[in-house]
């Protein structure tokens, strides 16, 4: 994953990263285990690639404590 750590990835990016189907990532969200995300107005829901990857990070560091 490259980019600029404030870019806002919409949520077909971040599956699309994930290599995850986009149900899959709304189902996260809404059990409120997916990656934080920011509603913008008029709607649209965006994902800040930093908190992505501190997402990721904090997977890793469960898997590795277990």
């Amino acid at each position: 994953m490259a980019g600029d750590a404030d870019e806002l990835l919409t949520l077909d990016e971040v599956a699309a990263e994930l290599k995850i189907s986009r149900e899959a990532l709304y189902r996260w969200r809404r059990r409120g285990t997916g990656p934080p995300s920011i509603r913008l107005p008029g709607g649209t829901v965006r994902i800040r690639r930093s908190a992505l990857t501190g997402w990721l990070q904090g997977l890793q560091d469960k898997e590795t404590a277990a």
